[in-house]
């Protein structure tokens, strides 16, 4: 499928951002919880959403505006399938995202990120019951074997002797599954629906339940007091991670993928561990061992390997799912 300059560039430039967003959360993680960055960055997110939606209104007026900004979807399907982007990609990834990268580098988040077109794959598999080829489950077991690796997991130090650091690899693997079904459920609602209202929406009920999840730790009041405090740093993550690569960077996402697949976005991610990974030695001054290296070898070959021939498995599914609800 050919992609527009535009489009093109706007993947180049979103992935750059978003492979900063490790590090970003590094800074933030100097001055507040990972609940807090969680809440912070998501709920920033819909404010700036909702400041877009009513600049838009209000230069396009009202009545004359043809974009839908939020859904009232009209069966209970696809109210579920908004209700799961939200839960999932915008209230329990983040939690799940923000918790690991507090006990890992920045790095290894980056690392790991590559690993979320596989991750679509695995979910269309168990979910939807799509055919998986030998060579998609070579490539999984490869890219599996090369996360243990990278995450440097010790299997006779199972439970409570398991490392914080491998744990917080294994809470940053465990987060892409949200990001997957942003992907597989966002194309299928895209269909009959404006993506911007599809994202306004999801983002809507997965700020609510993180709100609801994070209340206990959340101390709120303490919170806005810290954000008066901020350093530059973590003022500048604040914006980077909410507004820009949140707000602007999922809109774009949804808006893209009318033109392109699945398959074509999610390949845009290798960008984010080469970039990142770079960006975080130079900046955080981050180092991976050897170990992690010819872990983050096998996973970058095994995800690689999985674009040589089954590529279209994606779209495959996407097409199975329209025949299912036709």
């Amino acid at each position: 499928m050919r992609v527009s300059l535009k489009t093109f560039l706007g993947f180049t430039f979103f992935n750059f951002v978003w492979s900063l967003n490790p590090l970003m959360g590094k800074w933030l993680l100097e001055d507040l919880s990972a609940t807090q960055v969680a809440w912070l960055r998501y709920s920033s997110a819909l404010v700036a959403y909702l400041a877009i939606v009513f600049g838009s209104l209000l230069w396009r007026g009202i009545g004359k505006t043809r974009s839908v900004y939020f859904l009232l979807p009209s069966n209970q399907r696809d109210w579920l399938w908004l209700a799961l982007i939200g839960g999932l990609t915008f209230c329990a990834s983040p939690l799940l995202q923000m918790t690991g990268l507090a006990q890992s580098l920045a790095s290894e988040n980056s690392m790991i990120i590559a690993l979320e077109p596989l991750m679509t794959s695995v979910l269309a598999w168990i979910i939807l019951g799509e055919a998986i080829s030998l060579l998609q489950m070579f490539t999984l077991s490869l890219a599996m074997g090369g996360f243990f690796i990278f995450a440097d997991f010790n299997f006779s130090h199972l439970g409570e002797e398991m490392s914080q650091h491998s744990w917080g690899n294994f809470l940053i693997l465990t987060s892409l599954i949200g990001e997957a079904f942003y992907s597989i459920l966002g194309k299928k609602l895209s269909a009959s629906y404006s993506p911007v209202g599809i994202f306004g929406t999801s983002l809507a009920l997965g700020v609510g339940c993180l709100t609801w999840m994070a209340a206990p730790s959340l101390d709120l009041v303490h919170l806005l007091g810290l954000l008066f405090a901020f350093k530059w740093k973590s003022t500048l993550a604040w914006i980077w991670m909410g507004p820009l690569a949140t707000a602007a960077g999922y809109l774009f996402f949804m808006m893209a993928l009318k033109e392109v697949s699945v398959v074509s976005a999610v390949f845009f991610l290798f960008l984010q561990p080469i970039l990142g990974s770079g960006l975080n030695y130079v900046i955080l001054g981050e180092r991976l061992s050897g170990r992690q290296e010819w872990g983050g070898v096998l996973i970058l070959v095994a995800v690689v390997g999985t674009f040589l021939g089954p590529s279209k498995s994606l779209n495959r599914v996407f097409r199975k799912m329209s025949k299912r609800d036709a």
